[in-house]
């Protein structure tokens, strides 16, 4: 029963994301909107995550990869979708 009620608000995320979009496209610029909203998630899981952030290892390399998957996915992902 909890996984469907979790189910039921992520696809009402899901769906509310290109209403909201559209929106906020009226308004901004879409680079402007790619960066409030990388900047929100960016925070937001910085804070469900910290508490296991501590028993993570971080080394040079996989720091560099992760800036690399993560520019090259947001970059792609949010040209393709908002302009």
């Amino acid at each position: 029963m909890k996984a469907n009620i979790y189910f039921i608000i992520a696809a009402m995320f899901f769906g509310l994301n290109f209403h909201l979009s559209k929106i906020v496209l009226a308004d901004i610029s879409f680079i402007e909107a790619i960066a409030w909203r990388f900047t929100l998630a960016s925070v937001t899981l910085f804070l469900l995550a910290y508490k296991n952030l501590k028993s993570l290892r971080f080394n040079r390399s996989n720091i560099k990869d992760g800036f690399l998957v993560g520019g090259v996915g947001s970059l792609g992902f949010n040209l393709f979708s908002f302009h």
